[in-house]
C-alpha cells in the first residue's frame, strides 16, 4: 500500500529500480514469489497496485512492467497486469492518508491513469507485435455491468484513449464492446 512517508516511497522506488536493471532475467518459474508479489496483487489482494503507490514507486513499478514486456520474458503476465490495472481497485475511494476531497481524488486518479497510459504507449511503441494482444486483453477485461461507476469510468476513459490513439485500427472492436456494455446496463 501507499508509503506512509516520502522516504518509504523513495525506498520502494529504489528497490523497484534495482529490479528494473535485471528485468530481462526475471522468469516466472525461477522467481515465482517475486512475480506473485508484483503482479498478482490486483486479483489476489496482495502485491502492488499502481493505484495505492506514491508517484516515485508507481513510476518505478511501471518501468519494471515496460521492461518485462519489451524483454519478452514475461510479456503476457506484465500486459495482463497493466490491463487489469486500468480498473482501479475497490478501495479507490478510501485512499490512505488524509481524506481527499472529490477534486483531489479526481486529480490523483487522472495522474495515475496518465501514468498507466504512458506505460501502455511505451510498451506498444517498443514492442509493436503486441498491438493485437493488447486489443484482445482490453476487450476481454471490460468492466462488468455491476462494477461501480468510478472504476467503470476510469477503464472506459483509457479504452477510448486507446481507440483514438495507439489502437486506432482496433477502435471498431473497442467501441463495439462499449456498446455491448451499455446495452447490458440498459442505457
Amino acid at each position: 500500500h501507499e508509503a506512509d512517508s516520502p522516504d518509504g516511497d523513495a525506498d520502494l522506488a529504489a528497490l523497484l529500480s534495482s529490479l528494473n536493471d535485471c528485468a530481462s532475467l526475471v522468469r516466472r518459474d525461477a522467481h515465482y514469489e517475486l512475480v506473485e508479489r508484483l503482479f498478482d496483487g490486483i486479483t489476489a489482494g496482495k502485491g502492488l497496485t499502481p493505484w495505492f503507490l506514491g508517484s516515485q514507486s508507481r513510476r518505478a513499478l511501471l518501468n519494471v512492467v515496460t521492461n518485462l514486456v519489451v524483454s519478452g520474458t514475461m510479456a503476457r503476465t506484465a500486459l495482463e497486469f497493466l490491463v487489469r490495472s486500468l480498473h482501479p481497485p475497490l478501495g479507490l475511494r478510501q485512499w490512505t492518508g488524509p481524506a481527499p476531497d472529490e477534486q483531489a481524488r479526481r486529480r490523483r486518479q487522472r495522474q495515475i491513469a496518465e501514468d498507466l497510459r504512458h506505460c501502455l504507449a511505451s510498451c506498444l511503441r517498443m514492442a509493436p507485435t503486441l498491438h493485437e494482444e493488447v486489443a484482445q486483453l482490453v476487450c476481454s477485461k471490460f468492466p462488468h455491468k455491476w462494477m461501480d461507476l468510478v472504476r467503470t469510468e476510469a477503464y472506459l476513459d483509457t479504452a477510448f484513449w486507446l481507440a483514438r490513439g495507439p489502437r486506432r485500427h482496433a477502435a471498431d472492436r473497442i467501441l463495439a464492446r462499449t456498446v455491448q456494455l451499455l446495452v447490458e446496463l440498459d442505457v
